[in-house]
């Protein structure tokens, strides 16, 4: 009887000792997993962040491009200046006064 009490006891140890080694596991990973999604929280919001100021940058980019584009148009039509050249030769240097 006090072999089978024994053997009982044993085995008894040996299940508290596996369940201290299951629950420890359990709250690693539970840790693991808990960091990994405050990690992710906080880079998904910064990333909404960025994406909530794309549309003002874009639209500030396309009406520049716009601005350069009609200005580039409008250049084109005009008439070019007239441009003349005066040869070296034909400028007389101003009299020098004593």
């Amino acid at each position: 009887m006090t072999q089978r009490l024994s053997r009982m006891e044993g085995a008894l140890e040996g299940l508290k000792h596996n369940q201290t080694i299951t629950f420890s596991a359990v709250a690693l990973v539970s840790a693991i997993v808990i960091a990994v999604s405050s990690y992710s929280l906080v880079k998904i919001g910064t990333l909404e962040a960025r994406v909530s100021e794309l549309p003002g940058k874009i639209s500030a980019e396309i009406r520049d491009i716009n601005n350069t584009l009609a200005q580039a148009i409008t250049a084109s039509k005009q008439t070019p200046p007239q441009v003349i050249v005066i040869p070296q030769s034909a400028i007389t240097p101003a009299p020098k006064t004593p």
